[in-house]
């Protein structure tokens, strides 16, 4: 799915996706460089979407649609992208780590702008030209508030990392 990350909430049958992306400080600016890997996984993420759109669209159609009020998501699509800065790994640590959330297609505008060229060629995005996102508070603020945190679940594929120890519990 080209993600690391994915979020659901069974009660409002909902998912987000998450893919995260590494900057690095260049100068006194913080910038996320484009590569090849980047852009298959934001191709996969982009089909994923589209599946996603369409399912909606034919829920709405032919009344499928979710039988509470209203609809909790902030967007439609699931794929998320977090730019996060290159910090220092804190063992133990409840410290969230700074970042930006983006929506894929946001994400996608960004690195299509004219100032996302490299001077030496390449595409980047700089944290600081970021004119919109959700950071990370926001983002949990969002969680908390929808009540979804009640409807989450940690799981994984394969072996899981002992850092989800505290969160996940014993392993079944």
């Amino acid at each position: 799915m080209g993600v690391d990350m994915i979020y659901v909430n069974e009660h409002t049958r909902s998912v987000a996706t998450v893919q995260y992306k590494r900057m690095r400080q260049s100068g006194r600016s913080w910038v996320y460089w484009h590569d090849g890997t980047g852009e298959r996984e934001l191709k996969r993420m982009e089909a994923v979407d589209e599946e996603c759109r369409a399912a909606d669209e034919w829920a709405r159609t032919n009344h499928q649609g979710s039988r509470t009020l209203g609809d909790p998501r902030l967007v439609t699509t699931p794929s998320m992208v977090k730019l996060c800065r290159t910090v220092p790994f804190m063992m133990n640590s409840a410290a969230l780590i700074p970042g930006m959330y983006l929506t894929r297609e946001h994400f996608w505008e960004l690195l299509h702008r004219p100032e996302s060229d490299g001077p030496s060629g390449g595409t980047r995005i700089v944290e600081d030209s970021v004119p919109r996102y959700l950071n990370s508070e926001l983002s949990l603020l969002f969680v908390a508030c929808t009540r979804a945190r009640e409807a989450l679940r940690v799981s994984w594929h394969g072996e899981p990392s002992p850092f989800l120890a505290p969160v996940a519990g014993p392993r079944p």
